[in-house]
């Protein structure tokens, strides 16, 4: 019989440690690294030459919508070409379980206008043999999956699911009723093995029409009950995202119960100063509550057209504008009286998002805007004597 289930044989190993990478074998019993040496005599179950490679942990990605592309891509590239090997979705609130048959395009078209994530490559590369949350795992286990996925149950479809979702975006509450069909949806998804649950409260987050989240316009009762049901488990967590909001200490009121109800952790998506690191750090010292608030090591960078995604949803007056077809949104942007409201909004709520100095013209369309490239907006806005 095999000492261990897997010996990796001759790989450099680098074990993020910070010591030099180092020539060793590696053995693996039960799930767990068992030995690392330079030479392990005893055999495994199962062996790997990895001469010529490296062997380092998994990195694990705690923030992705990777929610449709497993559909057809079950490495979730490019993160699993980088040595991701976990991945969570369901992040944000929004993804595609639990969904009705009438509601699929309404959830992918979210997904479209918030991520980003080609409403093309959903509409042709999503399955859809699933309804309920059990039945997306399960549609996930049988196509197979090259990373491991942690999935929250999200909260606009599961909103949706139980009132409809074009009523959801709009109902500030729900009937006593309707709240515990939303509990016991999240009660079956995580005998199932969901993570917990997450929801959205970030003013830039919109439906492909402009519209609001589910998650924006519920009430606090439906968080809080959800909470209640994780309490049942002892086990997942909370994800919330809170972005740009106008009532951050009226979430931290409401999160701080959440965490006190449930009695688990709550990991805060993508913070900053404004997402409240004074108020983690104040209830986690005074009341040992368990909150997380997620930060990037590095600044991102991200390519955009205003054709395909709208990251100034914040502000009122660029909604209805970059809502519709690229043809349509071009032409409500040449109207005047629309693109002087759109900079009043601007002036009157100054954010990261409009330091124009910090977006840069990467490529044009027509010839005869080539000599913009290369330009930031201020510059633009300056070469042309107009408002960025």
């Amino acid at each position: 019989m095999a000492a261990y289930d897997l010996v990796i044989r001759g790989g450099t190993i680098v074990d993020g440690t910070n010591i030099p990478r180092f020539k060793a074998d590696l053995a693996i019993k039960d799930g767990r690294v068992a030995k690392i040496s330079g030479k392990i005599q005893a055999a495994g179950a199962k062996e790997i030459d990895a001469q010529g490679c490296i062997v380092a942990p998994g990195a694990i990605d705690l923030h992705t919508h990777y929610d449709a592309q497993l559909n057809w891509d079950p490495y979730a590239s490019i993160s699993g070409w980088f040595g991701v090997t976990s991945v969570s979705v369901g992040q944000c609130g929004f993804g595609f379980a639990p969904t009705r048959p009438e509601d699929r395009e309404l959830n992918m078209r979210m997904m479209n206008r918030i991520e980003a994530i080609p409403l093309k490559s959903m509409q042709l590369g999503m399955r859809w043999d699933w309804e309920t949350f059990p039945e997306y795992l399960d549609s996930l286990d049988r196509q197979g999956l090259g990373v491991n996925v942690g999935a929250l149950v999200p909260f606009s479809p599961l909103r949706g699911y139980v009132i409809g979702m074009r009523e959801a975006r709009s109902r500030t509450s729900v009937t006593a009723s309707e709240l515990n069909q939303m509990k016991d949806i999240l009660r079956e998804a995580m005998q199932a093995g969901a993570f917990g649950f997450s929801a959205d409260k970030n003013l830039e987050d919109r439906t492909e029409d402009g519209s609001a989240l589910p998650s924006h316009v519920a009430s606090p009762e439906e968080f809080l009950g959800l909470s209640e049901v994780l309490s049942e488990f002892g086990v997942g967590h909370m994800g919330w995202t809170i972005g740009i909001s106008n009532n951050a200490q009226e979430q931290h009121i409401l999160l701080a119960e959440m965490m006190r109800r449930s009695g688990r952790p709550l990991h805060v998506a993508l913070g900053d100063e404004n997402d409240g690191y004074a108020w983690a750090s104040e209830v986690r010292e005074e009341e040992g509550l368990p909150v997380v608030i997620q930060q990037t090591s590095m600044n991102p960078v991200a390519e955009f057209t205003l054709a395909e995604y709208n990251m100034f949803d914040y502000m009122p007056h660029w909604i209805e504008p970059l809502v519709g077809t690229a043809e349509e949104r071009a032409a409500k942007l040449r109207n005047p009286a629309a693109r002087e409201a759109m900079k009043d909004d601007v002036v009157a709520r100054p954010h990261e998002r409009t330091n124009w100095n910090t977006m840069t013209v990467v490529e044009v369309k027509h010839e005869r805007n080539r000599p913009f490239e290369g330009m930031t907006l201020t510059e633009l806005g300056q070469a042309q004597d107009k408002h960025p």
